[in-house]
């Protein structure tokens, strides 16, 4: 796709470039709640003291696939966070023992089931079905005993971010009363769980491009296969920055050094930007990630700086 560029600036210490039509800025996403139980993040990661390790790594397909899943189901417990807000109350539901929530969208309608704890038992709490042309709806189900896979799914979350609430791997440090989402995917091609830990937005303006994470857990939830961190660095990319004056933002670029393509965050914050993000990995491939594809770029991008070396 051909693009008129009003402006472009490269931003040295980020080793990105942002490539400058704005949009307008929808609503910061809401963080549902409860949020996820990771403690305040005080260390910060950085490509001068974050040890890469290969991630696992999908075709482009499905890499694309998992963004959009992301996307969809980030959107979904936004809207039916609203709804139990407005029809439930968030100290009501609290009271109930609320511990989280899953997202099922194999069904004819999606549906986010809100949990709640009592005593040792995990159970469904309220219902919000999303019809196809229809309001969403929120029920108190009948049954509240969960499927074995809700079961699995939940207990997933709990695993996956087990290593992360003792401190064994870096997070991006937030500013006081935000907190990490999360979100619970199939794995592809597998009976497990990819269970993500992502870094959410902290103004309507700031993009956050690094401090994202992948966990594969296994398929009963319990154990945690592999851990991926999907950036090398807490980069946050601010889209009223360096533009000059009347200068429209068009599109976001930036390197990506943990894989040899765009990874699914990418595809994801893509679709919640309502952007063309290009990502340059290390072999010096120019990516297109835009409206959940990623494809090949043909424009000719200026080649982001090397990370300065440790001091």
């Amino acid at each position: 796709m051909s693009l008129r560029l009003r402006s472009v600036a490269l931003l040295l210490a980020a080793g990105v470039v942002p490539l400058g039509r704005a949009v307008p800025l929808a609503k910061a996403p809401a963080s549902p709640l409860p949020p996820a139980p990771v403690p305040a993040a005080n260390q910060t990661v950085a490509p001068a003291d974050q040890e890469l390790r290969p991630i696992r790594e999908f075709d482009l397909e499905t890499i694309a696939a998992l963004g959009r899943e992301l996307h969809r189901q980030d959107q979904l417990a936004w809207v039916a966070t609203d709804v139990l807000e407005d029809e439930v109350g968030f100290p009501l539901y609290r009271n109930e023992g609320a511990c989280g929530w899953v997202v099922e969208t194999g069904g004819a309608e999606p549906v986010v089931r809100f949990l709640r704890r009592k005593g040792d038992r995990v159970e469904a709490a309220y219902d919000i079905r999303f019809p196809a042309k229809a309001k969403p709806v929120l029920e108190t189900p009948q049954e509240r005993t969960l499927t074995a896979r809700q079961l699995a799914r939940y207990a997933a979350r709990e695993t996956a971010l087990g290593p992360f609430s003792e401190g064994k791997y870096p997070l991006c440090q937030l500013r006081r009363g935000n907190h990490f989402n999360y979100a619970v995917l199939d794995e592809p091609g597998g009976d497990g769980f990819l269970v993500y830990l992502l870094r959410p937005k902290e103004g309507n303006h700031l993009v956050p491009v690094g401090g994202h994470y992948r966990i594969t857990v296994s398929g009963d939830g319990k154990t945690v296969k592999q851990v991926d961190a999907l950036s090398a660095s807490c980069l946050e990319m601010n889209r009223n920055g360096d533009l000059p004056e009347g200068g429209q933002l068009v599109s976001l670029g930036l390197s990506h050094v943990v894989s040899a393509t765009p990874v699914e965050t990418h595809v994801f914050l893509s679709l919640q930007e309502k952007l063309p993000f290009y990502v340059i990995t290390p072999d010096g491939t120019a990516w297109q990630v835009e409206e959940g594809r990623i494809e090949k770029s043909t424009m000719k991008l200026p080649k982001p700086p090397a990370a300065p070396a440790p001091q």
